[in-house]
């Protein structure tokens, strides 16, 4: 995955999508009275990308799409099925399993799970990529084939018909929700709004598989040696011999804008290095290694809690 963006789906999400095209039986692909597919993603990596393409896949079929217009949980997109009317739906979503990982998963008209070995027939049934039809999203939106919807509201409407919040709304509790970077971010304060209770999320963002560098630590340290450890802050521009410890090849396989790859000759540009780390904070530890000692150095300098 290139760092700072998610990674387009590939070629096996576009065949599986027009698998799910072929699925969908008994449904008015001119959009009549039947509801086209409703199709949803999580908060994954790519979901939304993920779940454009299915769209897209869809459409070219000549199914009309109910698209989601942001992460929805589960039994939101499952509801939205029933209260639409819909063929069906496919849910862009890994689950339980790793942030790495993303799936695929469908629903009957009853927006419920298909039975095993309706999951086998539809296996079966995944073409080869020269098999997959495509309109782009943005063709497909101006012909109306796909439609970006709203889940929530008519969830929430059944939440508040099944069961009654207010007592709780009304209870001026303090409700902290852990999300866990899940898609059930964002909905207990929905739920709960309106009356004294208040709700306190964390881990309610999506994971994300980067992070701002603010400093560096470069080990410049020996076993053999009685010196006492040190960490030192340093200026690269003027420790240019510390540069050997960062720049390092990205191998054989490394395919430049061009179209051509590294070679193992090719010289290191140090002003890249010196531009990339430009306001980062860079310390040199040196002297006597020492895991533990260095650990607790380096978050006082950072300004961070001991481990």
């Amino acid at each position: 995955m290139a760092q700072g963006q998610d990674p387009l789906p590939g070629p096996e999400a576009l065949r599986i999508a027009q698998l799910d095209g072929r699925q969908i039986d008994g449904v008015d692909r001119q959009g009549g009275d039947v509801a086209a597919p409703v199709v949803g993603h999580d908060q994954r990596f790519s979901g939304e990308h993920f779940a454009a393409a299915v769209a897209e896949v869809l459409a070219a079929n000549g199914f009309r799409v109910l698209l989601t217009d942001g992460a929805s949980p589960t039994p939101v997109i499952s509801y939205s099925v029933v209260v639409q009317g819909a063929a069906g739906a496919v849910n862009v979503t890994a689950s339980h399993n790793p942030p790495t990982d993303n799936g695929f998963k469908v629903r009957d008209e009853h927006g419920g799970a298909i039975a095993p070995d309706g999951l086998a027939r539809i296996e079966a049934l995944i073409p080869s990529i020269e098999g997959v039809k495509h309109l782009a999203l943005d063709k497909a939106l101006a012909q109306g084939m796909v439609t970006y919807f709203d889940p929530a509201p008519a969830y929430l409407e059944q939440i508040d018909r099944l069961i009654d919040v207010q007592p709780i709304r009304d209870a001026g509790l303090t409700v902290l929700v852990d999300c866990m970077w899940g898609n059930g971010a964002g909905w207990f304060p929905r739920i709960l709004e309106g009356g004294k209770t208040r709700v306190i999320e964390i881990h309610a963002g999506r994971i994300v598989q980067e992070a701002p560098l603010s400093a560096f630590l470069i080990l410049n340290w020996q076993r053999d040696t009685d010196a006492a450890l040190q960490l030192t802050a340093v200026d690269l521009d003027s420790r240019r011999d510390l540069l050997a410890a960062i720049m390092k090849s990205p191998g054989p396989f490394y395919q430049y804008a061009d179209g051509s790859f590294f070679q193992d000759d090719t010289p290191f540009d140090e002003q890249v290095y010196l531009d990339t780390l430009d306001g980062v904070r860079i310390y040199e530890a040196h002297g006597r290694a020492d895991f533990d000692a260095l650990a607790g150095m380096f978050l006082n300098e950072l300004g961070c809690d001991p481990l």
